[in-house]
């Protein structure tokens, strides 16, 4: 799986420009996104001593998925 700092740039580019939905880079990004959801590596949300925190960009992941 690729690592979490390297997934959010991808799917933040594919969200703003969905014509990368063509490259496999960014497709790649989505389905090791999801992979990690599904394994429990990655959350879409968070609970810190601070609060709850909601991963914006897994969000748009499930979404392009």
């Amino acid at each position: 799986m690729i690592s979490q700092d390297s997934l959010q740039p991808l799917i933040e580019e594919v969200w703003a420009n969905r014509e990368l939905l063509t490259s496999i880079s960014h497709t790649e990004a989505i389905q090791s996104t999801i992979e990690g959801l599904d394994k429990g590596i990655i959350r879409v949300a968070e609970q810190t001593p601070e609060g709850w925190i909601v991963n914006e960009w897994i969000k748009k992941a499930v979404l392009l998925y």
